[in-house]
């Protein structure tokens, strides 16, 4: 199916200038969205991280039968994996990521982009996994 479509998005650059380019601005379409639909008594913590969980399984299914150590996927990351499998994958990391954000925005976690950057730099010295012990778990 040759419809011209390269896979790019086709975007002006007016509207370049619109897509969000920081998490925080991430966080505010993702709020926007959900206020332009009254979305907002159902986007309760609850609600919210049960849902992510959904997703969450959904992308574990992905992963179910792919074994403990595939090295093509190591190596080549999810280029050797069909179209239609790494789009699948795409769309599941997306949605967690969307209940992330909205999680941490329902719960006035503003700038959830600066604590990730805290953590790393917080973590410079250390081993980056958070908890200052070394081991890297």
């Amino acid at each position: 199916d040759d419809d011209g479509n390269d896979g790019d998005i086709d975007i002006s650059k007016d509207q370049l200038q619109l897509l969000p380019r920081t998490v925080s601005e991430l966080s505010v379409m993702i709020r926007e969205f959900a206020m332009d639909r009254n979305w907002s008594t159902y986007h309760t913590p609850r609600n919210i991280v049960l849902a992510m969980m959904g997703e969450m399984g959904e992308l574990a299914e992905i992963f179910q039968w792919e074994g403990d150590c595939d090295s093509q996927l190591q190596l080549n990351g999810v280029n050797s994996w069909p179209e239609d499998k790494k789009d699948h994958l795409e769309q599941e990391l997306a949605d967690v990521s969307i209940y992330c954000l909205r999680l941490a925005d329902v719960v006035g976690i503003r700038d959830l982009g600066l604590l990730v950057h805290d953590l790393f730099v917080g973590d410079a010295a250390g081993d980056g996994d958070g908890d200052g012990n070394g081991d890297g778990k």
